[in-house]
């Protein structure tokens, strides 16, 4: 069982982390769209694509990965 003590001394300790960490986004992101070139999902992530840049200040790009059934684009987006 967790004793007060203890819970009080990592609820503490949480936020110290927190800060720690490196701004997010800290490289361009990718939109990995398993749609052909012009398709409704390509589409509609181009036009998602200026409202995420408007609000994380970052950087992005669509990378467009048709065939397979998805199974490409699943497996660039895996590496």
């Amino acid at each position: 069982m967790i004793s007060r003590r203890g819970a009080l001394g990592a609820g503490l300790a949480l936020p110290g982390v927190a800060r720690g960490q490196a701004p997010w986004p800290d490289r361009p992101l990718r939109f990995i769209v398993s749609a052909q070139v012009g398709g409704v999902s390509d589409i509609l992530v181009r036009i998602l694509e200026n409202r995420f840049r408007e609000r994380l200040g970052q950087s992005l790009y669509v990378d467009p990965r048709p065939g397979g059934g998805g199974l490409v684009a699943a497996g660039r987006g895996s590496t």
